[in-house]
């Protein structure tokens, strides 16, 4: 009987010795985070090619694309150890319209920066709501004191902010009757007039008495609202026409034409 309890007590201490080396090994040789966040060179030729191309050599998964912030985050298709993840940053890295690659505890570091990073707008219309927030989050995010004007937005909403700065700023007075239509597809001439409301805060825009032939062949099917401001961002080359010639202003905008935007508009707000 003495002999039994001694080896179980001899077992338990070795089990003890073992356990943080085992755990050690684990912890060390396990799979880790699979998302990466790609830095891109501004002045690479075309974002979308490079980051579809990384996918295709890499073996990873885009997450999410905002071409507009020079930003990707890709997921790989295949577990890795530390040491795998180490070698795969290092050589996407050496692309050369790649700035640099940090894996995915960089969303961690800072989650107010990242919040809705992983969860891109999916193909197919965009919303108001999901348009004034991409326009926001280009804008920094900023933070106003100002009480929400439109009975239809939730003070709980994850665009509520969004919404909120765009009213404060005047990029939207909304749809009318105290409403601003969150859930509504939004239209090219209704960005438009957002978009051209937040350049001109910025000091940009057409001054005084201006003067522009817009070259489109459904000039004549644009809103009296957007007219202004269709014209100055086809002028900027962020509108641009179709084969036809049309700038379709009625047209509902797709997550595609959105990203598009964005980018260029991203482009003449930093010069």
């Amino acid at each position: 009987m003495n002999r039994t309890i001694i080896r179980m007590i001899a077992l338990a201490l070795i089990l003890c010795l073992l356990f943080p080396f085992a755990a050690f090994a684990t912890e060390r040789e396990g799979p880790v985070m699979q998302t990466i966040i790609i830095s891109i060179e501004p002045t690479a030729d075309d974002k979308q090619a490079l980051v579809e191309r990384l996918c295709a050599q890499f073996d990873l998964s885009i997450v999410y694309d905002y071409s507009s912030l020079n930003m990707a985050a890709l997921r790989s298709n295949k577990e890795l150890t530390q040491e795998g993840l180490e070698k795969l940053l290092a050589d996407i890295a050496l692309d050369p319209d790649v700035l640099g690659a940090e894996p995915d505890q960089v969303i961690e570091l800072d989650p107010r920066e990242w919040e809705g990073f992983d969860t891109p707008i999916a193909d197919g219309p965009v919303t108001r709501a999901q348009a004034i927030c991409e326009l926001w989050k280009l804008a920094g995010k900023p933070v106003v004191n100002y009480i929400l004007p439109f009975s239809d937005v939730d003070q709980e909403a994850d665009y509520a902010e969004a919404v909120r700065w765009a009213a404060a700023e005047g990029v939207t007075a909304g749809t009318g009757n105290g409403c601003f239509s969150p859930d509504a597809n939004i239209t090219k001439q209704q960005l438009a007039a957002m978009f051209y409301a937040y350049a001109k805060k910025q000091g940009r825009g057409f001054a005084g008495m201006w003067m522009f032939l817009l070259q489109a062949e459904d000039r004549d099917r644009i809103a009296e609202y957007a007219y202004e401001p269709m014209c100055w961002l086809t002028m900027k080359g962020v509108l641009k026409t179709d084969e036809e010639g049309n700038l379709n202003p009625s047209a509902t905008l797709t997550a595609a034409e959105l990203q598009q935007i964005l980018a260029r508009f991203a482009e003449i707000s930093a010069e």
